[in-house]
């Protein structure tokens, strides 16, 4: 069997197995989200239900932010979910959603085999340590909980994991130096699936600076690796511009701020004061906080107030990195393998700026959905780099990571304000207004509590105008 035969076989071995991977994801997704209730967090309560009705009712400016904040996020992550619950229902929505998600699988799975595969690792060895890996991960406690949610950290995650996929592929012997044209167009994709990411979530940010900046990693000349980051941004600013560009545009018309409410420091809009709207609840106060943040703010110290922190995979992988770093100084041996293997190089700068990046402008952890999703395949990857090829030490390193993966499961399960679930309804919501009538009438909702789900089943005419939670708007 010639060397191009047995490379075609592995290709189509590899392209079958990351099918079979995905069936299993949306199959086991779906059941996670049917078992575990109706969505039932706050932000659904208070927007992502609210912001598409209005979007597609044209209530922008007939309500006056009943979302609180809120109300400014584009709501086209949103809008499909909204328009299948009109017409199929809250399950189906929830079980496409959830299909959606399970994407992710396929993802960690080919990025595993294309890591592997470039140490030098066998095809059955490759692909038998992605298989044990893509449960592991794909199974983290933040899907569990978030599973068939609009919470949107799930969701994307998809788009990013992919975006990295396509990254290492792009690397990988299934694409010969001779592929110019493709490996074009697998950095173009990639950028172009970062950008739509940032454009459907803003807190995908971190993720998209991260992996473009690995493009400096690749074994290429530095002009090689200059025009792949240039390439990336580019096609990352497109498909921001896909995503965002529309609502951007409607925000900056209206508030003279593409990002309304938040860095309004930046922009100035007059409708609000000059300040930086930040979530700091989840933030260290102190330098050994920032440095010590997977150990002490966790579900099991009690320090986050209500949200849980990553499982315990974090904590693990977060000393493993600071083991190869410590190894990078005192080993020549870790210093070559790593000289040999820029998809190592690479993956790790691309966790280490992301998480680094996500430290200073949010600590929060369902924001890093797609690092916890990549645990063990960081946490393989920094043992081969330590190890070498010492495959034991590999399987030591994942069985140690076996009992702890699943050991928040009773974590997710809190009634916590994300990842709460309720039980199913005939209806999204079941809604009985008082027997009054308030048609023509302007509505005054105060306090912090999320109430904008209520407007749509509310009549037509009625004007809803919240006047409280809006400290900051003038």
């Amino acid at each position: 069997m010639t060397a191009a035969v047995a490379a075609a076989r592995e290709k189509k071995s590899l392209f079958l197995w990351t099918g079979v991977v995905a069936l299993w994801g949306i199959g086991v997704f779906a059941v996670i989200a049917y078992v575990a209730g109706q969505d039932g967090n706050w932000d659904f309560y208070n927007y992502h239900y609210y912001n598409p009705y209005a979007f597609l009712n044209d209530r922008f400016w007939f309500d006056i932010m009943p979302a609180q904040r809120q109300t400014n996020i584009a709501p086209f992550l949103d809008i499909p979910f909204y328009w299948l619950t009109q017409v199929y229902g809250i399950v189906a929505a929830s079980l496409v959603y959830a299909g959606v998600q399970a994407w992710q699988a396929p993802a960690i799975f080919a990025s595993t085999f294309l890591l592997l595969d470039s140490r030098g690792a066998s095809h059955r060895a490759s692909i038998a340590t992605a298989l044990v890996l893509t449960p592991l991960a794909a199974l983290s406690p933040l899907n569990l909980q978030l599973a068939g949610t609009t919470t949107g950290d799930s969701t994307t995650a998809v788009l990013v994991l992919w975006a990295l996929c396509l990254f290492l592929l792009a690397q990988s012997r299934f694409v010969p130096p001779a592929g110019g044209r493709l490996r074009t167009s697998l950095f173009f994709l990639t950028g172009l699936l970062l950008g739509a990411a940032v454009g459907f979530k803003l807190t995908n940010g971190p993720f998209a600076v991260a992996l473009a900046l690995c493009a400096f990693t690749l074994k290429e000349e530095p002009g090689i690796r200059l025009r792949v980051f240039l390439l990336i941004c580019l096609a990352g600013t497109l498909g921001f511009l896909l995503t965002y560009g529309y609502w951007g545009w409607f925000l900056y018309s209206e508030f003279q701020n593409p990002l309304f409410p938040t860095f309004n420091q930046v922009f100035k809009s007059e409708f609000m004061k000059p300040v930086q709207l930040n979530d700091e609840t989840f933030k260290a106060e102190t330098l050994v906080g920032v440095i010590f943040y997977p150990f002490l703010y966790n579900a099991y110290t009690g320090a986050i107030k209500y949200q849980q922190f990553f499982d315990l995979r974090i904590p693990v992988v977060y000393a493993l990195v600071v083991v190869s770093g410590v190894s990078l100084l005192f080993s020549r041996s870790v210093r070559s393998r790593l000289a040999e293997s820029p998809m190592t190089a690479g993956l790790l700068l691309f966790v280490l700026v992301s998480y680094l990046i996500w430290i200073y402008l949010f600590s929060i952890s369902r924001y890093l959905l797609v690092l916890e999703v990549m645990t063990p395949l960081v946490a393989v990857t920094v043992a081969g780099l330590v190890f070498g090829r010492k495959w034991p030490a590999v399987a030591i390193t994942l069985l140690a990571l076996l009992p702890v993966a699943f050991s928040t499961w009773e974590h997710t399960q809190r009634n916590n304000a994300f990842g709460y679930r309720t039980p199913w309804a005939e209806t999204v919501f079941e809604i009985d207004f008082p027997d009054i009538d308030i048609s023509g009438s302007m509505v005054l909702v105060t306090g912090g509590q999320a109430m904008a789900f209520l407007i749509p089943y509310g009549p037509q005419d009625t004007r809803f105008v919240r006047i409280d939670s809006l400290s900051l708007i003038h």
